[in-house]
């Protein structure tokens, strides 16, 4: 089992990618089907380069937004999914309204 160290979780990178295609056939026209998978996966400190490279992929992928709303609605915290961060996804989740804002968001929307 590949796994990484995020904090102090332990994630099993082959759960979060085993292929599902009859609930998830979208994931069969994805721009890194076949890629490796820790590739998604920055380590702690890894800089804007690494960054910059899964964006590239994603930003070509033509199912990337069914991609980060795969991550988002089942929670997927770890790794970069349709080219965002956690927060970033956290952001477009609410924008599409399939999560509601945090109070920490909620202030700072406020100001």
């Amino acid at each position: 089992m590949k796994t990484i160290s995020d904090h102090s979780a332990v994630v099993d990178i082959e759960r979060y990618f085993r292929l599902s295609f009859e609930e998830n056939e979208w994931r069969k026209q994805a721009a890194c089907l076949g890629m490796q998978t820790d590739f998604f996966f920055l380590d702690v400190g890894n800089g804007w380069v690494e960054m910059d490279a899964i964006k590239t992929v994603c930003d070509a992928c033509p199912v990337q937004h069914q991609c980060a709303e795969y991550a988002i609605k089942n929670s997927i915290q770890d790794g970069m999914w349709g080219g965002m961060t956690l927060t970033q996804r956290r952001r477009y989740g609410i924008k599409q309204g399939w999560l509601t804002p945090r109070k920490k968001d909620r202030e700072r929307a406020q100001k």
